[in-house]
């Protein structure tokens, strides 16, 4: 898995598997459609620029 927010360093580390089970939920980018893990987060959508999204499974 690898994560990059802004101009910041990549941050690498490998994973043995990223879900123990399938998600009970739809995969939502910018907003949360179904129940927010955090109910104190801020509500609605993301205001901002998404440049660059890529999952990649093993499947």
């Amino acid at each position: 898995m690898s994560l990059a927010v802004n101009d910041a360093a990549q941050i690498e580390t490998p994973l043995p598997s990223l879900f123990s089970r399938e998600p009970q939920e739809d995969l939502c980018i910018g907003h949360d459609n179904g129940n927010p893990v955090d109910q104190q987060a801020p509500q609605g959508s993301f205001n901002g620029k998404l440049v660059k999204l890529q999952i990649t499974t093993g499947r």
